[in-house]
Formats: C-alpha cells, sequence, structure tokens
C-alpha cells in the first residue's frame, strides 16, 4: 500500500492531521462557549397583534417577552414617516432649503444633533437642501416604540435607514443616542446598509467605537453589507430573517424550522422573527405560541435563548498553520507517487520543495495564501482517497465469493472515507477564523473543489493510470495509447447517454453547492429532507449517501473483483461523495462537530446502500456485476 512505502510522508500528514484536530478543538471550545441565541420580535407587527386583541404594546411586547423573545426590533423613522403621520408639516421650501413645522415639539431634534438640520424657532427646523433630499434624512427611532420596549426590558435591534451624505459627525451623534436608548446590534432596513457605499468605512469605524454590533442578515444580499460586514469583524451577529412575503408561504413548522436550522446549522445567533399570524382573533396568543415553538425546538438542539454575543476568535498559533501545511504537501507527494513511480533524488527534491512551499504561505499571515492550500487539500485528498481504493486490483475476472468482495469493499470505502476527511480537516483547520466562521469571508474554491476532482479522476482512469504506480515513461505511454483509443472509437448512443447523465449531475451539484446556490429545490426532496432531519441526529447530504457513496462501493467491489470497466464509471461517480465531504468541510459557519456527525451518519449510511446494491446485482447475476468493457 502507498501508505507503508512512503512511511515519513505518511507521518508528516498524519503530524498535519493532529494540528488540525487541535486547532478544531480551539474552534469547538469557541462554539461550546456561544449557545445563546436572541430572538428579536419586529416592533411594528408586535403592535398590531396587540392592538387586534385589545391589548397595549406594552401588554403585548410583555406576553412575546414571556415566550421567549428577548428584543424587540424597531424601523428607524424618516421625515417622510413623519409628513405622512401628519407629526409635521412642510411650511416653506426655498433657495435656502425646507422648513418644517413639528406637531409634536422636539420630533425632528435628532436631525439638529446630527448636523443635518437647524431649529431656527421652538417648533421649526430649517434643512438645507431640496425636498427631495430631506425626506430622505432619519430622524431616529419612535420615542413610544423606545418607552415601550424600555418599559418591559427589551433591548432594541435598530433598523436603520441609509441617507445621502453620510460623515463621521452624524454618526457619532446618532451612535451616542443609540446607546441611550439600549440599543445593542443594528440592522438595515430595505435593500442597502448605512454608509452605502463611500461611507462604510466610518460606519463601521462609528459603530465598533460604541460597541453596537452589525446584524449581517443572511441572503438578504443588501448592497454593501459584505464590505461592511468585513470591516466590522468581530462586531458581527449572523441574522436570520424571513420576508413577509415569504411568510404567506411557509407553514407553522417550516417557519420554525426554518429559525431552528439556522441557529443549530449556521450559527445564526439573532433570529429576526415577524409575527405568523395577525389574522387570528387572539393574534397575540397565537404567535406567542409560536415564538414559545422556537424557543422549545431550539433548546431541544441545546441552544438558549438570550442576549446574543458574538463568536471568540480561535487561536492560529504559527507552528500549527505550517505543519498543517506540511501534511498537505505531503498528501500531493503521495498522490503524485500513487500514479508515477518516482525514486532517488528526485524524490526527496519534490518532497523538499513541497514542504517547504506550503510551509511558507501557511506561515505568513494572508487569508488568500491559506485558501490556496486548503483548495490544493480539496483537491488532492479526495482524488487519493479514490486511487487508494482502487489500487491493486486485479486486470482480469476472478471468481471470488460475494462476502470476500464486501468485506474487503468495506475495508477500502472505510479507508477512502477517511482519506478524504483528513482533507477535510485540515481545510477546516486552515480556515477556522473568526471572518470564516461569521461567514464575513468564504472559502472561494468550493466550485472548483467539486469539479476538478471528478475531473482528475475521468482522466485517470480514462487513461488507465489509476490502478498503480508505474515509472513515468509506462504511465505516459498508457495514457496516450489509452485515449487515442477512446478517440478513435465509434461513440454509442449508450455510452453518450451515459456521458451526458454524468455531466448534467455534475452540473446540477455545482450550481446547488453552497447555502444559497439559487437553485431551487423540488417539494419532494423538501419532505424527504424534513423526514431526514427528523430521523437522525443531523442529515447527511443526500448526494452522498444516496449516489456518491453507494457508488464508490460498489465500484470498490467491481474493482476487487476484476471487472475494470464498469469499476471505472462507478469510481468516477463515487468521486461526487468524496468531493461532498471536503465540501462539507469547508462550511466553515457550521459547527465542526455537526459537520464531523454528518460525514459518519452519511457514510455509514452509503455503505449499507452500497452493500444491498452489490448484494442485488450478485444474486441476480451470480456475481457483483458483468463486465461490459474494458
Amino acid at each position: 500500500m502507498i501508505f507503508r512505502e512512503n512511511r515519513f510522508i505518511t507521518l508528516l500528514v498524519v503530524i498535519g492531521l493532529v494540528c488540525a484536530v487541535w486547532t478544531l478543538t480551539l474552534r469547538h471550545s469557541s462554539e461550546s462557549r456561544n449557545r445563546v441565541v436572541e430572538i428579536s420580535v419586529d416592533y411594528a407587527e408586535a403592535v398590531v397583534a396587540s392592538a387586534a386583541y385589545g391589548k397595549t404594546p406594552v401588554e403585548g411586547l410583555r406576553a412575546f417577552k414571556d415566550a421567549g423573545a428577548v428584543s424587540v426590533s424597531v424601523q428607524e423613522q424618516t421625515v417622510a414617516d413623519l409628513l405622512n403621520a401628519n407629526v409635521i408639516q412642510t411650511v416653506e421650501i426655498g433657495a435656502g432649503g425646507v422648513v418644517f413645522e413639528e406637531k409634536t415639539v422636539g420630533v425632528l431634534q435628532p436631525l439638529v444633533n446630527m448636523g443635518l438640520a437647524e431649529r431656527i424657532s421652538q417648533n421649526r427646523v430649517k434643512v438645507a437642501g431640496g425636498v427631495e433630499y430631506a425626506v430622505l434624512l432619519p430622524v431616529g427611532l419612535p420615542s413610544a416604540a423606545v418607552e415601550n420596549a424600555r418599559a418591559v426590558g427589551m433591548p432594541i435591534v435598530a433598523r436603520l435607514v441609509n441617507y445621502p451624505g453620510v460623515n463621521s459627525n452624524h454618526l457619532d451623534a446618532k451612535a451616542a443616542l443609540l446607546e441611550k436608548e439600549g440599543v445593542g446590534a443594528v440592522i438595515f432596513a430595505a435593500d442597502q446598509v448605512l454608509g452605502f457605499r463611500g461611507g462604510l468605512d466610518e460606519v463601521a469605524d462609528v459603530l465598533k467605537r460604541h460597541g453596537i454590533l452589525f446584524g449581517f442578515v443572511e441572503f438578504a444580499k443588501q448592497k454593501g453589507d459584505q464590505k461592511l460586514a468585513e470591516r466590522m469583524v468581530p462586531y458581527v451577529l449572523n441574522v436570520h430573517s424571513i420576508t413577509a412575503a415569504e411568510m404567506g408561504t411557509l407553514s407553522r413548522n417550516e417557519a420554525v424550522e426554518r429559525f431552528v436550522k439556522a441557529a443549530r446549522e449556521r450559527n445564526v445567533r439573532l433570529l429576526y422573527v415577524r409575527m405568523f399570524d395577525l389574522a387570528d382573533p387572539d393574534a397575540v396568543g397565537v404567535n406567542q405560541s409560536y415564538i414559545r415553538e422556537i424557543k422549545s425546538e431550539l433548546a431541544e438542539k441545546g441552544l438558549t435563548v438570550g442576549r446574543a454575543h458574538t463568536f471568540e476568535n480561535v487561536p492560529s498559533p504559527t507552528a500549527a498553520r505550517i505543519m498543517i501545511g506540511i501534511g498537505v504537501a505531503a498528501g500531493l507527494m503521495l498522490l503524485l507517487v500513487s500514479v508515477v513511480r518516482i525514486s532517488g533524488i528526485s524524490y526527496y527534491a519534490i518532497l523538499l520543495a513541497l514542504t517547504a512551499f506550503f510551509a511558507a504561505i501557511c506561515a505568513v499571515e494572508s487569508e488568500f495564501a491559506l485558501k490556496v492550500s486548503a483548495l490544493t487539500a480539496t483537491l488532492v485528498f479526495p482524488t487519493l482517497a479514490l486511487l487508494t481504493a482502487a489500487a491493486g486490483s486485479p486486470e482480469t475476472p476472478d471468481a471470488r465469493s460475494v462476502r470476500a468482495y464486501i468485506w474487503r469493499s468495506l475495508g477500502r470505502f472505510a479507508a477512502a472515507v477517511c482519506i478524504t476527511t483528513v482533507g477535510g480537516l485540515m481545510t477546516a483547520g486552515l480556515l477556522s477564523r473568526l471572518p470564516f466562521m461569521l461567514r464575513v469571508d468564504q472559502f472561494a474554491g468550493v466550485k472548483l473543489a467539486h469539479v476538478l476532482p471528478i475531473l482528475a479522476a475521468g482522466l485517470l482512469f480514462a487513461g488507465g493510470v489509476g490502478w498503480g504506480s508505474d515509472v513515468w515513461n509506462n504511465q505516459r505511454e498508457r495514457i496516450i495509447s489509452n485515449l487515442r483509443r477512446i478517440m478513435t472509437q465509434p461513440v454509442l448512443i449508450g455510452y453518450a447517454v451515459v456521458g451526458l447523465v454524468m455531466l448534467v449531475m455534475i452540473g446540477i451539484m455545482v450550481a446547488r453547492s453552497g447555502n444559497d446556490s439559487g437553485v431551487e429545490v423540488s417539494g419532494l426532496e423538501l419532505r424527504f429532507r424534513a423526514l431526514l432531519d427528523t430521523l437522525l441526529f443531523v442529515r447527511p447530504r443526500t448526494k452522498e449517501f444516496l449516489l456518491g457513496h453507494p457508488a464508490l462501493f460498489a465500484g470498490i467491489a467491481l474493482a476487487m473483483s476484476g471487472r475494470r470497466g464498469w469499476a471505472a464509471l462507478l469510481l468516477v461517480i463515487g468521486m461526487i461523495g468524496e468531493v461532498s465531504i471536503l465540501n462539507t468541510f469547508c462550511h466553515i459557519h457550521t459547527p465542526i462537530m455537526l459537520s464531523v456527525w454528518r460525514v459518519i451518519i452519511g457514510a455509514l449510511a452509503g455503505a449499507v446502500i452500497g452493500v444491498l446494491l452489490v448484494l442485488i446485482f450478485s444474486r441476480r447475476s451470480g456475481r457483483p456485476s458483468p463486465e461490459v468493457s474494458r
């Protein structure tokens, strides 16, 4: 076996793995210390629900707090809002600006405090500029909302609006007022964050100086949110919200499941909760029950409800990063010698060059360098796992029993999963830093990591060099000969269909990678996922346990029986499962132990299905599968 023949390189991989596991242990500790989730209810909808049931806003908020709500989200008002509410009126529009008269004295004072307006009399305020500009200006949170939240002891999450001409003088006054009103976090209304485009640096500086957290709403795609989040680390909270439009299409169970899954699987720590039903006669009771159910489901998953705080940074000692990088280099060396037999000075020269290069880039405090090393790991270890599983398989069919095929295949299947997992742990160890945990930064090589290992596997087996190592001249001749033979053969309809199906599968897999792929999932699949979520501790990835792992197991069984034709096809399809394992560990925002359990459960389920497939086809044909092509 390749690992026994290269004991020193294998030792380097093991050392790199140990350092990765140590780093991930520190990350797990950080994740374990932050199990508090904040439920924040929409103030405007809470007031509507209270009024519909004949309660005051304070009584309604108190009921929702008793159910589990921690804070209340309050929308910032603008001059336009006050005009529409007839709280102010326009009394003069001229070249010098716009004059507003307050019907409630003081409602425009925040404009004056921020330097956006000038008070010219007891109840009149002048804004320089046209009315089109003036109506966009913010006037702070509604005083009634602040007083009602304070009366029930609920902190405020402020929903701020963007406006033209943001600068640090305005922002300092705004942040000081927010602090005074008990605001600990802000999220932004409409489709852009405060300060977009040119004022993001000032916004981030002021918010951090005042200790106010930025609520980074996942999947919202607000203009400027990513750039602001990058500037706000570590003052970032991941937020999950269901839009008003979506609320009308979801059942209560689906809405609860969305919030719980966001908190459990993506480390979301602030849930922005709209009222589920405002038409019911008991609007307060119905929505109180809805909030209580979210809290209860969170508790079942080991999460508690309270005031949210951001995650601690994971220590990343330089020595650990260097050893993980050397482990990646050693894995790449093992992949090379799995295909090409290298000896003498060339062996040591290549090993030295690889280890020096990856040690050097991992020693640098650079996110880009770490991403390069992580991408290398995602490409190397699934391919190494596949070649290890196929290595040494006989060239001609034998007549071994099905039992022999199954037990040998199980061992090789387990080895392949373990090798891929080693690469996944190293990738996660390199990327376990706060920006990745908060989804402020993400691994940019996910798409490549899905496609390249599968293409590499197809090329290696099509070239006939995926079954074992040989000297370069022999492997080169083998590749040229096999590829020339393939290119000169007529294309049969069956092979064309199989190839097209594989391309479609790979395309769908790549398109659906990530939490926000944009590719719609069918209702049937959603129901199947919900069933798995109910039955299992964590749902494995469908493409792993239903496609990739069974195909890999069956391919190994066929390879062990000497039937390389169908084995090669199934092994390449099986690479989908290995790539998916790596992809699981690339989601740094997912708790590491959840990722580990997802891989274990997926591998066990896939192995069981693979065994059943081999038994079924063996029973029908008297052997694992007929040989069709060599």
